[in-house]
């Protein structure tokens, strides 16, 4: 009898132990070919994504530049004689833009390069459709600050020119301070774009949620390099 029961409990192990095996090697290879169909038979087809700033005489480039004369005195919120800041659209597929912006700001006397206060706006004179943010990026323990306009909705493919800042619109905002004061300014622009087909975001997000995820995703994809370039 003795031997029976001893016989019956090593069958019962064997048998466990077999299943366990076929359940582990069964799992083990459906997680592998599961992994390696999607990578093989996975097709996508990226979109487009093409835009440039439009120049006076009709041709395009990476970033936009305007320059004032220092011979005007210049007030805030005061308009500036611009040519229109346009952005020429070229994407197959609707986007997000974004333009970061900065000023090069020199004393007349001295050319001394002026340090300024960008935790406000600097400038004013953009469309509507623009949301002027100030996006912190941190990196490797970096710690960098940008001025952005960030268009609050979708543009689709057929808006193939953007109007960022109209003629004779753009102006220094009523925020800058007294540092701004005997200074010439230079402002330059560059723009980036993502898909919209990226993101979905709640009904009741707030703008700055908003430009604050689209501006993290930019940055990503650009392996956190926001740089302006000129071409």
């Amino acid at each position: 009898m003795v031997k029976k029961k001893a016989s019956g409990q090593t069958i019962a192990i064997i048998v466990l132990v077999v299943l366990l095996i076929l359940t582990v090697g069964f799992g083990g290879v459906y997680a592998y070919y599961s992994f390696r169909s999607n990578r093989i038979t996975g097709r996508i087809v990226m979109a487009n994504l093409n835009i440039q700033f439009q120049d006076s005489n009709g041709g395009s480039s990476g970033a936009s530049e305007m320059v004032l004369s220092n011979g005007v005195n210049v007030v805030p919120n005061e308009m500036l004689q611009n040519t229109p800041l346009i952005i020429n659209n070229n994407s197959n597929t609707p986007i997000y833009i974004a333009v970061l912006y900065k000023l090069n700001v020199y004393k007349l006397d001295t050319e001394e390069v002026v340090d300024y206060d960008n935790s406000n706006p600097l400038i004013a004179g953009a469309s509507n459709e623009w949301y002027d943010y100030l996006y912190v990026q941190e990196t490797n323990g970096a710690r960098n600050t940008y001025r952005c306009l960030i268009t609050l909705n979708p543009q689709p493919t057929e808006n193939k020119e953007i109007v960022v800042i109209g003629e004779n619109q753009l102006r220094l905002h009523e925020s800058v301070g007294n540092e701004f004061q005997s200074t010439s300014v230079n402002f330059l622009f560059q723009a980036y774009a993502i898909s919209a087909d990226s993101f979905s975001f709640s009904s009741d997000i707030s703008n700055t949620d908003k430009c604050e995820q689209i501006m993290d995703a930019i940055s990503e994809s650009y392996d956190y390099d926001l740089r302006f370039t000129t071409t």
